[in-house]
């Protein structure tokens, strides 16, 4: 899978482990001798990411993103004032007759490369301009602004409960959705959590393109299987599959409304690598999230 992603893990609790146990063990060994990859509990918020975002401190940069649209609207503004006023000040200065104005709150950076290499290096406090229109392709670096102040860092929080009621087993085409288990939509917080983040680590901060990408393309789920085996096959699996995690769900004892495990956290993953590969470099809890386990038998 090309790029880097962003998942969203249950806690370390029953649930995960229930979970785990499937992925690991209880499903693969319906597909025997076949034997398919393992890997964590996981929702998938948002793929394609630039490892070059993330490369120089991959948990500075996870820290460093908003977890709400109006958050990064407002940043999105501010970012894009300061640059206004920086070309405001330049022209005021150059109309002046001074061809050498002081440098400005927010520097635009040279449009030559090795002069913002220079740039950079000179000044690591410079701020970079607002971010173009999305890219078509969302592997494509983003440019993107700063990152935001610790004390935005420490308060910025989903704007919406983030509700993930997992309620239909179902067989797919694609390799790391052979079987999954569906999150119901819609689901307010999920999705508004999976656009922002799409939005800063694959379209430059550009939210509408986020958004639509979340309306055509983001189908929330849990996969239990990835594998290389036709639909059909695994679609015949889905009733013994079914009666495992029926099992496990009154073994953990849920709510009445299907609540099993509250609390998760945001990890980023590498998964341009191969999947055995596929472990979190940087992670950042988010106890505003509740899991709920209500499969349609």
């Amino acid at each position: 899978m090309p790029g880097s992603s962003l998942w969203l893990i249950p806690p370390k609790d029953p649930f995960n482990r229930a979970m785990q146990t499937q992925i690991t063990s209880m499903v693969p060994m319906r597909f025997a001798p076949n034997k398919p990859p393992t890997f964590i509990p996981h929702i998938t918020l948002t793929s394609h990411i630039n490892p070059a975002l993330h490369e120089h401190d991959a948990q500075a940069w996870l820290d460093s993103l908003e977890l709400n649209i109006e958050a990064l609207l407002a940043a999105n503004e501010t970012r894009e004032k300061e640059s206004t006023d920086s070309a405001s000040a330049e022209k005021r200065a150059l109309e002046a007759g001074n061809l050498d104005p002081p440098a400005p709150q927010a520097p635009t950076a040279p449009s030559d490369p090795e002069k913002a290499a220079l740039s950079e290096d000179a000044s690591i406090s410079a701020t970079t301009p607002a971010p173009p229109s999305a890219p078509s392709d969302p592997t494509s670096p983003p440019t993107s602004g700063p990152a935001p102040s610790q004390a935005s860092q420490a308060t910025t929080s989903p704007a919406l409960p983030i509700e993930i009621n997992l309620h239909e087993l179902e067989a797919g085409d694609p390799f790391f959705r052979k079987l999954a288990l569906n999150a119901t939509l819609p689901s307010p917080g999920l999705s508004a959590l999976a656009t922002v983040l799409r939005a800063q680590g694959c379209y430059g901060n550009d939210i509408e393109t986020a958004k639509s990408w979340e309306k055509s393309e983001y189908r929330p789920h849990l996969s239990l299987l990835y594998a290389d085996v036709p639909k059909d096959e695994a679609r015949r699996k889905i009733p013994g599959v079914l009666q495992d995690l029926v099992r496990a769900k009154a073994i953990l004892k849920p709510s009445r409304d299907g609540t099993v495990s509250k609390g998760g956290s945001i990890v980023l993953v590498p998964t341009d690598r191969e999947i055995g590969q596929w472990k979190p470099i940087a992670s950042r809890p988010l106890p505003e999230v509740v899991w709920k386990l209500n499969m349609l038998l």
